[in-house]
């Protein structure tokens, strides 16, 4: 997947990162491990110094990636399969020799610093530092080669040490902020189950059905405020009114309705009014057309110059198709 990114990075690192990112271990990564791959690898959006790693196999990414038990130390095998790993043509005498000389507590195992020694003075020094973008002097001897690539590799390993205690941190802090933007979802989730039980105290308005002309099926008002009286948080009691009339079939329409203590209702044949215990009066229903007259033939017309349009806009209801539940 990072090729397909444009991060191209050695198998080692690539390793070496999935690991990382792999905190549970079970050999699979989410998303979210994800990203803290793409933080370290990417200088623009994701870590901010600057750090890109190459496609170069350095002997760091090498030597952790056989060293399977993870001690930091390499035994003689495990030394000479990852010799041959990184294209080292070393024949048996000289490894031998190479890891005995290194090997100065004669344990049986170097450790990384060690490993680098060897690796610095039987890689092609010269091709590593210009793939790595470094000019060389005209004149120079295979020791000064040495220190030159012993310093590029130490500036490697520290910036890519920062960058990974860096997404370490990220890592955590992102881990945090889940936590808490779950703890912010619980508690609102509380809040509106606390909302919902004290408006059903007051009572609420339930409308099936749509009405014959479907006069009663009008979306719901977004806010009950007024020129003299703002009403708050109209949109969530909205919300919530919808995921409770969806569970029982009702009309939504009569969400501002909820919580009002409406004592009594009444149903003509276009229009419905609701009564509250304050004495409010709310009306919703209503049709676009007029009467063209009143005998036996009249019929509904769209356009009159003489009559005034009776709509009201707000919840609607019929005694024809629906019903109504007031409940407490």
């Amino acid at each position: 997947m990072l090729p397909d990114l444009g991060i191209n990075i050695s198998e080692a690192k690539a390793k070496k990162y999935f690991s990382l990112c792999d905190t549970d271990g079970s050999c699979l990564i989410n998303f979210d491990e994800f990203q803290v791959a793409l933080y370290i690898c990417d200088p623009i959006t994701g870590n901010n110094l600057g750090f890109e790693p190459h496609s170069l196999l350095s002997p760091q990414d090498a030597f952790e990636m056989f060293d399977t038990d993870g001690n930091g130390k390499l035994d003689e095998d495990e030394f000479f399969y990852l010799l041959q790993y990184m294209g080292l043509e070393v024949d048996d005498q000289t490894q031998e020799s190479m890891f005995e000389k290194y090997d100065r507590d004669r344990s049986g195992y170097i450790d990384y610093s060690e490993f680098r020694k060897i690796w610095v003075r039987v890689s092609n020094t010269k091709q590593e530092l210009i793939d790595r973008g470094i000019s060389l002097p005209t004149f120079h001897t295979k020791i000064s080669l040495f220190r030159q690539l012993e310093k590029v590799l130490d500036y490697e390993e520290e910036c890519e040490r920062r960058v990974v205690e860096e997404a370490e941190r990220w890592r955590k802090w992102q881990s945090s902020m889940k936590v808490k933007r779950e703890m912010i979802a619980r508690a609102r989730e509380l809040a509106d189950a606390q909302l919902a039980a004290a408006l059903d105290v007051a009572g609420q308005l339930y409308v099936f059905g749509a009405g014959t002309q479907g006069q009663f099926n009008a979306k719901p008002t977004s806010s009950m405020s007024s020129e003299v009286f703002e009403q708050e948080g109209c949109d969530r009691i909205q919300q919530l009114w919808i995921k409770r009339s969806s569970l029982v079939g009702a009309n939504p329409n009569t969400a501002m309705l909820w919580g009002r203590c409406p004592i009594d209702i009444a149903i003509s044949e276009n229009v419905m009014f609701a009564l509250t215990e304050s004495g409010e009066m709310f009306c919703w229903g209503g049709s676009a057309h007029y009467w063209h007259e009143i005998e036996v033939d009249s019929h509904w017309q769209t356009v009159s110059s003489r009559r005034e349009r009776f709509q009201v806009s707000y919840p609607c209801y019929s005694n024809l198709n629906l019903w109504v539940a007031l409940a407490w």
